[in-house]
């Protein structure tokens, strides 16, 4: 006969405004274990200065509620199938691991604590010390290997990219020649070396399909963090090796693939970037396409997981406070305004032609309806 559960978890009140909670996962030397775990908090204006390390999870929620129990200090916190395949993989055999998890360190059934720390989200990744882009357990053989080749091969291609970074194109139309033709000979080294021997159009295809590339708040998680690791089982790539390993073999891949497309968005977003002037503009109108593509199960979360890095680029943008009191189109218009008013133009409603809707919204005409 099964045992009771242990009652639900009491979350306590933070006692600081940038205080967090931060999970600490106890050691298990089979995975098999149950998952126990407990909080720590701590303040991020001190975890910032490594006084306290922690790794940050991204990852999709799957299901909307958690249905497989953990235990929690004594209680029972019921977490998605997919979060707690992350936390099998993720704990360590013999040493405990910090993680913060948005779904278990922030109390999901307060709307005023949501309020308090989704905006804290920005300084969450940018403090820890690694985030971990969780891309499920490694169920299918070809996307292990995709990743795979992507830490190898994505390594390889930031290394004969490093060895012509000296390289600079400038006014002179002949140094300008030089770095077009190192461009030629990196790209001439990848498929010689990397890409020729493997069925890469497959692989990377395969990618494409995985849900974390489709998901609003996995792409901020990942323009705020300081490193990033793709994790799928227990294989791991950097991020950045993927996404050089994506831009040498896109080629390879059919255009005409819906899935590549939304990934080669995703990417994009995921790249170095800069944001001064029109760059930030254009990466502005990307993201919000994004957010306009990308899914999320609280339609005001499209505005709310752009927030934090938006204001982090920008200081001088003021965009609306997160409060989920407030109604989905009050959100979207708060946000269209504040849009208008930064740029002092009216480009932002251009996006409504790329985001225009089929069926009537609600919405005033001039609201961009990211749904």
């Amino acid at each position: 006969m099964t045992e009771p559960l242990p009652p639900p978890l009491q979350y306590y009140p933070l006692s600081g405004p940038r205080n967090i909670r931060v999970l600490v996962l106890e050691p298990a030397s089979k995975l098999t274990q149950p998952i126990r775990c407990s909080f720590r908090e701590i303040s991020l204006d001190k975890a910032g200065a490594g006084a306290f390390r922690y790794e940050a999870l991204s990852y999709t929620w799957g299901a909307p509620k958690g249905t497989r129990p953990i235990l929690c200090m004594g209680q029972t916190i019921l977490v998605t199938p997919n979060c707690e395949s992350a936390l099998v993989h993720l704990r360590h055999s013999f040493r405990p691991q910090n993680l913060w998890i948005d779904a278990i360190c922030i109390d999901q059934q307060s709307v005023s604590e949501k309020n308090q720390q989704v905006p804290l989200m920005g300084d969450i990744y940018r403090c820890a010390s690694t985030s971990i882009l969780w891309l499920g357990p490694a169920n299918d053989p070809k996307l292990s290997a995709a990743l795979r080749h992507a830490a190898r091969y994505g390594a390889a291609g930031q290394g004969v990219r490093q060895a012509f970074r000296t390289v600079r194109p400038s006014k002179s139309s002949g140094e300008y020649e030089t770095q077009w033709e190192a461009r030629i000979i990196c790209k001439y080294m990848w498929n010689l070396y990397c890409v020729s021997r493997f069925s890469e159009s497959e692989r990377i295809a395969a990618l494409c399909t995985n849900e974390w590339f489709s998901r609003m708040w996995t792409i901020q998680e990942f323009l705020l963090s300081k490193s990033a690791v793709f994790l799928m089982g227990k294989t791991k790539c950097p991020a950045l090796a993927l996404y050089t390993y994506y831009r040498f073999g896109k080629d390879l891949v059919k255009r005409t693939d819906l899935e590549h497309y939304r990934m080669r968005n995703s990417l994009l977003a995921l790249s170095p970037i800069s944001v001064e002037g029109d760059a930030f503009k254009n990466f502005m109108f990307m993201l919000i396409q994004l957010a306009g593509l990308n899914k999320a199960t609280d339609a005001r979360d499209k505005v709310y997981g752009m927030i934090a890095f938006l204001e982090h680029k920008s200081a001088g943008l003021q965009l609306p406070d997160v409060d989920y009191n407030k109604t989905l189109a009050e959100v979207y218009e708060s946000f269209t305004r504040s849009l208008i008013a930064a740029t002092k133009s009216l480009w932002p409603l251009e996006i409504l032609n790329d985001l225009s809707q089929q069926e009537p919204n609600g919405l005033p005409s001039w609201v961009l309806d990211l749904r």
